[in-house]
Parts: structure tokens; sequence; C-alpha cells
């Protein structure tokens, strides 16, 4: 085994506490000069600002890093020909998981005032709904195919539901896509579904699996 060590080169630069440095690189094909300007002033650096303002204008700048780390696991995901957002779980091979999603949505999305947006992943998630569940993860190829092996994430879709809700101040209706996928996970729990997942009527606590599915975060055999 021979490990390439070949390094294009190096840069240099002081660093003090009393004045910020920034470094930038821009790419282009055989480019004549560099143009500096795309670092700056981009539709990518204005959507930031509206998010970090949208937040808690009093602490923007404190809260700007959070909130700019944070924008990288926003994306979208088609469904049903619309461009609907959804939360990558981790760079650079995870996609969008379920429980991943629900349980960071009311930060990601809530907390920097992104109820629209937070609303669009919420549907993104009912629009598979099946047999009572939200997927756990989606295959990360063009078919995207949805998997279900996963005995909490349908959970989570109603607490984010319910923050959802409580910060946008939206009534849900019967009839719409976000409660008629709640209902839908409520009377498959009940009912009983994949996995054996159900809730046990003796105490009201949910079971779930055997000793060949692994349906939680730790991916643990019963």
């Amino acid at each position: 085994f021979g490990e390439c060590l070949w390094s294009p080169g190096v840069f240099r630069m002081p660093l003090s506490a009393a004045s910020p440095t920034e470094f930038s690189i821009a790419f282009a094909l055989a480019p004549d000069e560099p143009d500096a300007s795309l670092a700056t002033g981009t539709p990518r650096e204005a959507h930031l600002q509206r998010c970090v303002q949208g937040a808690l204008p009093a602490h923007a700048q404190l809260l700007r890093p959070l909130i700019e780390a944070a924008d990288d696991f926003l994306v979208t995901r088609k469904v049903a020909g619309r461009e609907l957002m959804t939360i990558v779980a981790g760079y650079p091979w995870f996609a969008d998981w379920g429980r991943d999603t629900m349980i960071s949505l009311p930060g990601l999305f809530l907390t920097t005032g992104r109820i629209a947006e937070a609303r669009s992943c919420l549907e993104t998630f009912a629009a598979f709904v099946s047999e009572g569940m939200i997927p756990n993860r989606f295959d990360d190829d063009e078919d995207g195919k949805a998997h279900y092996n996963t005995v909490d994430a349908s959970l989570w879709y109603l607490e984010a539901l319910r923050c959802y809700a409580e910060a946008s101040g939206e009534k849900l209706q019967a009839d719409g896509v976000l409660l008629r996928a709640a209902t839908d996970i409520i009377a498959g729990y009940t009912r009983g579904t994949r996995y054996g997942i159900c809730v046990d009527p003796a105490d009201g606590l949910v079971t779930a699996g055997d000793a060949q599915t692994q349906l939680t975060w730790m991916d643990a055999l019963r």
C-alpha cells in the first residue's frame, strides 16, 4: 500500500483575535482572473441573513454560525412533482431519516422562524405514510425507495407536528394532509402494523419487534 502525499501548495497567514481574517477560493474553468465577488453578496448569503434575522434578531450575529451550520442539512426532495423540504441526517452518505428529521425539525426550522419550510418537511413524510408509519429512511439513489423499519419515527412525527402547530398557530384541518397523516399513524399503532408494532391493550405501551428486527436508534436486536 502506498499513500500519495502530493499537495498543490500551502497557504499561510497570520491570525489575530483583534480582527477577522477571510480566506476565499473561487473555482472556474481556466479563469483569467479569479472573481472574488463570488464569495460575497450571493443569494445564499442573503438567504442566510434572512434566516438569522427571522430567528432571534437580538442575538442574530451570535447565532449566525449555528444557523449557517444548520442550513447545510436542509435540502429538498421531489414528491409527486413538488419540491418539498427535508433534512439530511449527515454527510457524506446519509440521506433523510425519519427519526433524525423529526427530532431536529423544531430546532432547525421552528426556532429559526422557517415555519413554511417546517410544514413542507412534514408534508414530505406525510406523503409516504404507509400502514400508519413514516419511513425510517430513503435509499440515496434516484429511486429513493422508502424503508419503514423503525418503531419510533412515526411517534416523533406526531411530536414534531405538535410543535409546528404550536409555533405556527395553524388550525389543522381534519381532511388536510398533516392531520390525516397523524390520524393514520395513531390508527396504525392502535390496530398494529409492520414488525409487530402495536399498542399493548394491557398497559397502553408500544411493543414491537422480534429477534430478527432492528427498530430502535441503537439498531439493536431484541
